[in-house]
């Protein structure tokens, strides 16, 4: 019995030492917890999740890349599948950008993109797209307080990276939150705004 109560003590002690230890020397190092609204990371968090305990988020620019321009120069061409991702939109970005002919697109422009130190942003795919919209009024009211920056309108139709053919691509309309996958690439102008991910 006595072996037990010493092995129980050692056991507490330890533990005991490991938490004051993490406790002071720990503390600073531990993320604090984002919000959806939150100015960080060169933009608006607009989308939240946590994924094995770790927190991910989405980040919207500040202003619009563009407010009006055609998907890409290529046209009557499909990328192909390695651009239809509905929610990888930096792996869309990259490989609109690769395509043969490419000249200048949508994925380009935010891909060119640079804020606040950060430079790894992309056009958003049509999920992603999806989940600004759901937090629209959160983001907005955070970017309405930001100096020099635009909100997203809630009339406006915004590109996404996600390829649906040879001459289609979806875009969202977040004046009635819906995703349309029957718009021309080279002949319809949408606005672009681009996002990176944490």
């Amino acid at each position: 019995m006595k072996r037990v109560k010493n092995l129980l003590t050692v056991v507490y002690g330890v533990v005991f030492v490991f938490g004051a230890f993490c406790l002071t020397s720990c503390s600073s190092s531990v993320e604090p917890i984002k919000a959806v609204g939150e100015l960080y990371g060169g933009g608006v968090i607009a989308a939240m999740w946590t994924q094995d305990g770790v927190q991910h988020g989405i980040i919207v620019a500040l202003t619009d890349q563009s407010l009006g321009r055609s998907w890409s120069n290529v046209s009557e061409k499909e990328v192909g599948s390695v651009a239809r991702s509905r929610s990888n939109g930096l792996e869309n970005s990259l490989a609109i950008t690769a395509q043969e002919g490419h000249l200048n697109s949508a994925a380009k422009l935010c891909l060119d993109y640079s804020n606040d130190g950060f430079s790894d942003w992309y056009l958003p795919a049509i999920e992603e797209l999806e989940r600004i919209y759901e937090n629209r009024e959160t983001v907005n009211a955070a970017l309405a307080a930001v100096p020099g920056a635009t909100e997203i309108p809630k009339t406006a139709g915004y590109w996404s990276s996600t390829e649906n053919g040879a001459i289609l691509a979806w875009n969202y309309n977040f004046n009635f939150g819906i995703a349309s996958n029957y718009s021309t690439k080279n002949l319809v102008n949408f606005r672009v705004r681009a996002i990176r991910t944490f």
